[in-house]
């Protein structure tokens, strides 16, 4: 069941950078941008942090209109930097977190690059 998310409250919080390994693939990870800037949740095992609290814990990165990153950049097991801000509240327009239920801390990307890949 996806999760859809809507609210129009502005983004707080701090700045972090990550080394962290996707958990699992999204099918299909959003709806399509085009009037809205719609964002996909992808759940995260940290493995190094410049904040050391979040090693060995899973987090949630939020990705604004993942189909621009190609078919193939998020892929399970692959591991990735993330550049990334804490989200305490959500201003974008449509927000896909199928992991909610879980109370994972959320995290708006500013920059990911996957560092880990079979090319």
């Amino acid at each position: 069941m996806v999760n859809v998310l809507k609210t129009n409250v502005l983004a707080q919080g701090n700045i972090y950078s990550f080394r962290a390994r996707l958990y699992e693939d999204i099918a299909n990870p959003s709806m399509r941008c085009g009037c809205d800037a719609n964002i996909t949740g992808y759940k995260f095992e940290v493995l190094g942090s410049d904040s050391t609290q979040l090693i060995g814990k899973y987090i949630v990165a939020l990705e604004m209109c993942p189909e621009f990153r190609g078919e193939d950049f998020f892929e399970k097991g692959k591991i990735y930097a993330i550049t990334a801000k804490v989200y305490n509240r959500l201003h974008y327009p449509v927000i896909r977190n199928d992991y909610e239920r879980e109370n994972l801390r959320l995290f708006k990307n500013e920059e990911i690059v996957k560092i880990d890949s079979d090319k």
